[in-house]
C-alpha cells in the first residue's frame, strides 16, 4: 500500500488490533517512518487517536507510552508518569532501559506508599 493513499491507510487503520503486534517490527525504524507519514493524513490521525482512546479506556486498563499520550490520547487519566532522558556529556547517544528507569524514578516511590 502506498504510504501517501489516505484511503487505504485509513481502512488500515479502522482493521488495527492494539493486542496483535510483533513488538521488535513495531520499534523498527521502518515501521516508526512510515508511522510518521500516515499519522500526518488527518483522516488516519482520526482513526488512529480513536484507536488509542479506546484501547486506553478498556476496563482492565492499559499502559501506553509515546509523546501524544498524556495531552492528546488520555489527557483526563486518573495517573500519568512522565520518564525523561538527558544527554550525557562525552555519550553519543542516550542509552537505558524502560526497566531501569522505573525501578529508579517510579517503582521505589510507589513501594514507600
Amino acid at each position: 500500500m502506498p504510504l501517501d493513499d489516505e484511503e487505504a491507510a485509513t481502512a488500515a487503520a479502522r482493521g488495527l488490533s492494539l493486542t496483535d503486534f510483533d513488538d521488535a517490527r513495531l520499534r523498527s525504524r521502518e515501521m516508526g517512518e512510515a508511522a510518521s507519514v500516515v499519522a500526518a493524513l488527518p483522516q488516519v490521525r482520526a482513526e488512529l487517536v480513536d484507536l488509542q482512546r479506546r484501547f486506553a479506556a478498556r476496563e482492565e486498563g492499559a499502559v501506553l507510552d509515546g509523546r501524544d499520550i498524556g495531552t492528546v490520547i488520555c489527557p483526563g487519566a486518573r495517573v500519568k508518569i512522565f520518564v525523561t532522558a538527558t544527554r550525557r556529556p562525552g555519550r553519543s547517544g542516550v542509552r537505558w532501559s524502560w526497566r531501569d528507569a522505573a525501578r529508579k524514578s517510579i517503582i521505589r516511590p510507589f513501594s514507600r506508599m
